[in-house]
């Protein structure tokens, strides 16, 4: 209930506190009032405005002793005791309950553990926390410190954020300033403003990129302040193929010159080092130690490879030769049944164009002469051809054979050529073992020639027998 104050005013007379003396009949003497002329009447001092008055005292010793109980506009202050999660204080007077705002301040006499609680006066455990609602982590709560707080909801929060946070001097760039739970503080972590700080070591992560350690402190980032500066020996360190050998000369990396010879750039045809060859396979040229730029050639001299000193027809790295070959022969090894029923050539393949060949040759065939007279002839013959020329046939014997007719003997089966293949005797012709029989001579005009794979001859003699019974022999030297 609101107090109703009473407007108190003066009296003012004309005599102020002037009195007429009454002499009573006991010997007493009455004092009259002789104020003259009434200027206010006043407030007169009755029983009703000092009642109220005393009404409004009695209502506010009872709103004092309210306050004084519930601790909202008047918070405790208690020192505590109990454990540092578990604090109690006691207040006087003595709290009926927690009301919404009861406040208090304490001063610990340990410092907290975490989670703490405080109990007033039994009334029960209520959560200390920040003013931002957060559980004290143990030791933020100081001794001898006062922490206010205020009841709200179902904690005691701080009542004001005050100095907290968990900062701590090399947390915060030097110099400036700083508070905490544990008071004001200047920060100590250095602030690096060098355009090249060395870095204090290297590393090299598991996919091979550098890891690089700055020493501590604060650097802007970017150019400009605080790059961190990394050696050459340092790079080494962590990789150790960064060294001139793989660097091409001419070039420099992190400070480095390259070492490996850029033969390309001294010499378009480098000289090799070493040549080796695999025969009937290939040639072998070691480059010297260096770099090439994959047009430079290797080479290596070879004043010999000329056309003049390579076989006719090798070809040696695209240098064809045209030397004549010495000492390739190849032979019939004796006779050979050669065709001797149809009109065809006798081609002979020995592999290589021969420089000179020698021959002999036998043929036997029936016939009718020009008087129609049938016989049984016989050819015997040799021959030499050589490199661009032809070859001719040198002797032939032909005979038209009679019953009852003359016979001797011709045989070539001994030709006895020495181990000299240059040195064919061209007269190695024994008579005897062979039927000749005199009769007219045949014209023959073989042709002969020499081919890339051997040679041929053109006999000349009609064999047109096709029953096989015919018969011609070659026996056959070249080289």
């Amino acid at each position: 209930m609101a107090y109703n104050r009473t407007e108190w005013e003066n009296r003012e007379v004309e005599n102020p506190r002037t009195y007429i003396i009454d002499t009573n009949g006991d010997g007493t003497v009455t004092l009259v009032p002789a104020e003259g002329t009434i200027i206010a009447a006043g407030t007169p001092i009755a029983a009703a405005p000092l009642n109220n008055i005393e009404e409004g005292i009695l209502t506010v010793e009872e709103a004092l002793s309210q306050s004084n109980v519930n601790y909202i506009r008047q918070p405790g202050f208690a020192s505590t005791s109990g454990t540092g999660v578990a604090y109690s204080a006691a207040l006087d007077p003595v709290p009926t309950a927690y009301y919404e705002g009861f406040g208090i301040t304490i001063v610990p006499h340990v410092a907290n553990g975490a989670n703490a609680t405080l109990n007033v006066n039994g009334l029960g455990a209520i959560p200390l926390k920040d003013q931002r609602g957060n559980a004290y982590a143990a030791g933020r709560l100081l001794v001898g410190k006062p922490y206010t707080f205020r009841k709200v909801g179902s904690d005691f929060l701080a009542d004001s954020a005050g100095g907290n946070g968990s900062a701590q001097p090399a947390h915060v760039l030097y110099p400036y300033s700083f508070t905490n739970d544990f008071g004001e503080f200047s920060g100590t972590m250095p602030h690096i403003t060098e355009g090249a700080d060395p870095a204090i070591g290297v590393g090299q992560w598991g996919d091979g990129a550098l890891a690089v350690y700055p020493r501590e402190g604060y650097r802007k980032g970017g150019s400009g302040a605080g790059e961190i500066k990394v050696s050459l020996a340092q790079l080494q360190s962590v990789e150790p193929q960064l060294n001139p050998s793989v660097v091409l000369e001419g070039n420099n990396l992190f400070g480095m010159n390259g070492a490996i010879p850029n033969l390309s750039a001294r010499n378009e045809h480098a000289p090799g080092s070493q040549v080796t060859v695999w025969q009937g396979d290939r040639l072998f040229i070691q480059p010297p130690a260096g770099y090439f730029n994959g047009v430079t050639w290797v080479t290596t001299p070879v004043p010999q490879l000329v056309a003049n000193n390579l076989v006719e027809g090798a070809n040696v790295a695209g240098v064809v030769g045209t030397a004549q070959r010495r000492g390739k022969f190849a032979s019939s090894n004796g006779w050979q049944n050669m065709e001797a029923n149809q009109n065809v050539p006798w081609n002979i393949n020995v592999g290589f164009r021969p420089q000179i060949v020698y021959y002999q040759y036998w043929c036997y065939y029936r016939w009718n002469n020009v008087n129609n007279e049938y016989g049984m002839y016989q050819v015997f013959g040799y021959g030499m051809m050589s490199k661009g020329t032809s070859g001719s046939i040198e002797k032939s014997i032909a005979a038209n054979g009679f019953v009852g007719g003359p016979t001797s003997g011709f045989s070539l089966y001994n030709l006895a050529w020495d181990n000299d293949p240059m040195n064919f005797p061209r007269n190695a012709i024994d008579w005897a073992g062979r039927e000749n029989i005199n009769g007219p001579t045949l014209t023959v005009n073989s042709s002969t020639y020499i081919t890339d794979t051997g040679f041929t001859m053109n006999r000349g003699y009609d064999f047109i027998k096709s029953d096989g019974s015919n018969q011609a022999q070659l026996n056959w030297y070249c080289i």
